[in-house]
């Protein structure tokens, strides 16, 4: 549709596209009739800012800046806005803080104490099985510690409660057979400060 305004001063009867005229009709709507019916559908009322020469739209339904947990981005068109919403869904409003849940049951402490004695292993040959009262706590890659025995690794759990250990470290030297000792698990963190205590410690240096 061309805005050349041709016929304007010609004399002829025709409006021009461009030509506001209260002859402005369905068959032949002027172009500023076409952009304002279009704006108030599509947008409905906009509001327009000026400032030296740049006009600016403020569009209704907070349309500049998009749902709240669907923002619209720093300089996309509003196309591109609608096209992302529908290409990645809308998330939904964030409802309100639910209320507090019921408490959980009590968890299980983590120690138990050996049921039946076992030979002390030695650091190079650490492995042993050592019979226990069962308890949950007690899981794989956990380490325990067994009063006058030392350091283990738990390298499988039984519901039997059986353990499968791996000796770590000793307190002392201890030889012979362990029974009725209490253990507890700890986390490798603690393992790891207990032990630098109990290597620099006079007690447990080699005597000469």
């Amino acid at each position: 549709m061309s805005c050349d305004n041709n016929c304007v001063n010609c004399g002829c009867s025709h409006t021009g596209p461009c030509t506001a005229s209260a002859t402005n009709t369905p068959e032949n709507e002027t172009l500023p009739s076409q952009i304002e019916n279009f704006t108030l559908q599509f947008f409905g009322e906009v509001t327009k800012t000026g400032s030296g020469g740049v006009v600016q739209w403020i569009l209704p339904c907070d349309l500049d800046v998009g749902l709240n947990n669907n923002p619209r981005a720093q300089g996309e068109g509003l196309a591109c806005y609608f096209l992302r919403l529908f290409d990645e869904g809308i998330v939904g409003l964030t409802g309100p803080q639910g209320s507090t849940g019921a408490a959980g049951t009590n968890g299980y402490n983590a120690f138990s104490v050996t049921t039946l004695s076992f030979t002390q292993p030695t650091l190079a040959s650490p492995l042993v099985q050592v019979q226990t009262a069962y308890n949950p706590a007690l899981l794989p890659n956990s380490y325990i510690f067994i009063q006058t025995s030392g350091w283990y690794l738990i390298n499988a759990a039984a519901l039997t409660g059986i353990l499968n250990l791996t000796l770590r470290d000793k307190i002392q030297e201890k030889l012979g057979c362990t029974s009725g000792a209490k253990f507890a698990t700890m986390p490798i963190e603690k393992v790891r400060k207990v032990w630098s205590y109990y290597m620099t410690a006079d007690a447990f240096k080699e005597k000469p």
